[in-house]
């Protein structure tokens, strides 16, 4: 299933600018092979979490965020049966929480928000964060300050938007299947 068709859904705006509104995060889909197809097009929506963005415009943390997103969806794809929101630690230590989109009973991808804290960090883990950061990119972002600025999404939160995930998930399935019935 192409996601492109679904940007433009009321839905996916609407999602898509609640959560920069809220939590300062961005959405993403994945296909049912966990492939980012806006990435390998070489379309990233710069993500305001310094940390993302200095990895996902570095080709090894490109390679290393697009595994992590894999993951998660690979997890979807091996158990059939799960049906609701994931949470998947980065490459970076940073959330990915997914959520699977069905279409005619089958997994045919994912529906994504990233780079995230579940809570706050501990000095070591951000250090950890920024040793890594610059090994993929060493540019002259101030970090400290960035370690700072990342959104941190508390159990209440996270419940909040895997609720809008698994609703938007549906959503797209619902779509696909309108789209099925109208071509039939």
């Amino acid at each position: 299933m192409g996601f492109e068709k679904h940007l433009h859904l009321h839905t996916i705006i609407m999602l898509r600018d609640l959560i920069r509104k809220w939590w300062q995060c961005e959405l993403g889909f994945a296909d049912r092979d966990g492939v980012v197809a806006e990435w390998d097009a070489g379309k990233i929506t710069p993500p305001p979490n310094d940390f993302c963005r200095l990895s996902l415009f570095s080709p090894e943390g490109l390679k290393r965020c697009a595994q992590s997103v894999r993951v998660l969806a690979t997890r979807f794809k091996e158990s059939p049966k799960l049906r609701r929101a994931q949470v998947h630690e980065c490459h970076l230590g940073l959330c990915v929480l997914g959520a699977p989109v069905y279409a005619g009973g089958e997994f045919a991808g994912m529906i994504f928000v990233e780079g995230f804290l579940g809570e706050p960090q501990s000095e070591a883990a951000a250090e950890r964060m920024k040793m890594r950061t610059r090994e993929l990119n060493p540019g002259q972002t101030d970090l400290d300050r960035a370690a700072v600025r990342i959104p941190v999404l508390g159990a209440r939160d996270q419940e909040r938007l895997a609720d809008m995930l698994e609703w938007a998930a549906t959503d797209l399935a619902n779509f696909e299947a309108d789209q099925l019935r109208v071509r039939t």
